[in-house]
């Protein structure tokens, strides 16, 4: 079996900056066994994996897979598949529907000038969800930080989330940020058997016209940094919406991740009022780095 892939990074226009992704297409016939697998060889934060919709309105069913298992939602595969889908379409779409394990994922095409795809925009599938608080002790440990480096006056550190769990941590400096370390064993210890397997560490003093600075270590399975995490951000903005606090701009916060690891990203997330509550939308442009043939 030979499959087509597309590689792009994701909340960059800038090659080998923001975060990979590999995008599968026509995974139909593939078991998840296979897709599995595949994901490990690529070895990215995350694989997506396109195949027919269920549903015949909706554009397509999206799987996502880190090396390790598969997620019922995550940012930055569904902003870079839709970029990929979107370029490969003959008609310009402006919106997609992707089918995905957390529900449906609706995504917002943007185009330049030229008429070539500018940013994706997401929308969160579920509002915040705010769960357990943790000790501001064992947050610093958990980042190789001193109590003092972590601020609580907007907020203890807390499980978030709005599709995926993550651990926010506000930081009084930007050079705390850059300089902690992710301590795994106190980490893990710091959560016990919550869902929360991922420590979304931030900080406001993030430079002009950022709302703010952020990195992303997740241990489930094998720790990794990454680069640009759209879940992550868009459970921060929803939560700092929840807090009161407004984008700078007055509009959507503009937010940067990865500068510390070489791989910097800019995603911007803006709220939005629903039925269910204020929803978060993630958006954020994608480049073309490689494409090539995937034999099974």
């Amino acid at each position: 079996m030979k499959l087509n892939y597309h590689v792009v990074d994701v909340f960059t226009k800038t090659r080998f900056g923001g975060n990979p992704l590999a995008v599968v297409l026509d995974a139909d016939d593939l078991s998840t066994e296979q897709m599995q697998t595949i994901a490990r060889e690529f070895n990215f934060s995350e694989t997506s994996f396109v195949l027919k919709p269920k549903t015949a309105e909706n554009t397509a069913h999206v799987r996502i897979f880190t090396p390790n298992s598969e997620m019922d939602f995550a940012g930055h595969p569904n902003v870079g598949t839709s970029y990929v889908l979107a370029n490969m379409a003959t008609d310009a779409p402006q919106k997609l529907v992707f089918e995905e394990r957390v529900g449906l994922v609706e995504v917002v095409v943007s185009y330049d000038e030229n008429g070539e795809v500018d940013t994706t925009a997401i929308t969160s599938p579920m509002p915040l969800f705010k769960g357990v608080e943790y000790n501001p002790i064992d947050a610093a440990r958990a980042l190789s930080l001193e109590l003092d480096d972590v601020n609580t006056d907007h907020h203890t550190p807390r499980h978030v989330s709005v599709g995926a769990n993550f651990v926010v941590v506000e930081l009084h400096k930007r050079d705390a940020l850059k300089t902690l370390r992710l301590n795994e064993y106190a980490a893990r210890a710091m959560v016990g058997e919550g869902p929360a397997k991922a420590i979304y560490a931030y900080t406001r003093d993030a430079g002009e016209g950022l709302d703010w600075s952020a990195r992303m270590f997740t241990f489930r399975g094998q720790p990794y940094e990454d680069p640009a995490t759209g879940s992550a951000g868009g459970a921060m903005a929803a939560f700092a919406h929840d807090l009161g606090i407004k984008p700078l701009n007055g509009e959507f916060y503009n937010v940067t991740q990865g500068v510390d690891m070489g791989r910097p990203s800019a995603m911007q997330l803006k709220m939005h009022e629903s039925e269910n509550g204020a929803i978060v939308e993630i958006a954020g442009s994608s480049v073309d780095v490689m494409r090539g043939v995937l034999e099974v």
